[in-house]
């Protein structure tokens, strides 16, 4: 279980991300978010609710928009498999994605292969 410290920390990066999120794009935003739920929840803090970055209600571009997350971790993850098998072409791969999945920030590319990493160990 965690400290009283250990939860104010989280709370205190959780803040820090709701804040960094808003000037974000959509796809940003959530993938963003995806990352800080991935993480955090392996760490058994409390996820983000997408609908805290403003969108009041669930509509189809916010659905549309989450595919393209979700598609993007899961090819990540799988990138990732491969890598750390120690199977040569990791920029190849990491160029793959990108052109597999268009639109995000190099930042939201970064974070999708480390959870990946992560998954993956």
């Amino acid at each position: 279980m965690s400290t009283d410290a250990e939860r104010a920390g989280g709370m205190a990066y959780r803040d820090r991300v709701l804040a960094e999120i808003r000037p974000m794009s959509l796809l940003d935003a959530l993938a963003r978010i995806a990352y800080f739920n991935r993480r955090e929840l392996r760490e058994g803090s409390q996820p983000i609710d997408p609908k805290a970055i403003g969108l009041t209600i669930y509509n189809q571009a916010m659905e549309a928009a989450w595919s393209k997350v979700e598609r993007l971790y899961h090819e990540a993850m799988l990138a990732a498999d491969v890598d750390l098998s120690g199977a040569p072409g990791r920029e190849s791969r990491a160029a793959d994605l990108r052109a597999k999945h268009p639109g995000f920030s190099e930042e939201s590319y970064d974070l999708a292969m480390t959870d990946g990493y992560i998954a993956m160990r």
